[in-house]
């Protein structure tokens, strides 16, 4: 059983009793401890659908990039190398993780 903690007021969500990811923005108050939570729930929740079956999910993207985050861009100033400059990326780590965790969902 899968569980997210929220805020001491609100207790516990379970993530397998949710239905999709938007119950899931709903249920669990947003903070920046609880965003990295919330976006790997999200995943949990489309891959366990497409395992069940789901033929309405066509794929899955992933914003990735060599290194995560994302850096403004700048004329004159340097580039941290395999850092997006346009939107927020997952790194290459996560990506493999993510990658071979699907993988095992699909199988």
């Amino acid at each position: 059983m899968d569980t997210v903690e929220s805020t001491a007021d609100e207790g516990a969500v379970e993530i397998s009793s949710l239905s999709s990811p938007s119950e899931l923005k709903r249920r669990i108050p947003r903070s920046e401890a609880a965003e990295r939570v919330v976006r790997a729930s999200r995943r949990t929740i489309v891959l366990r659908q497409v395992r069940a079956g789901e033929s309405r999910i066509a794929g899955i993207l992933l914003e990735s990039n060599l290194r995560p985050g994302k850096q403004d861009w700048r004329r004159r100033d340097a580039l941290e190398y395999g850092v997006s400059i346009t939107d927020a990326c997952i790194g290459w780590e996560e990506t493999e993780r993510l990658l071979y965790e699907a993988a095992g969902h699909a199988a």
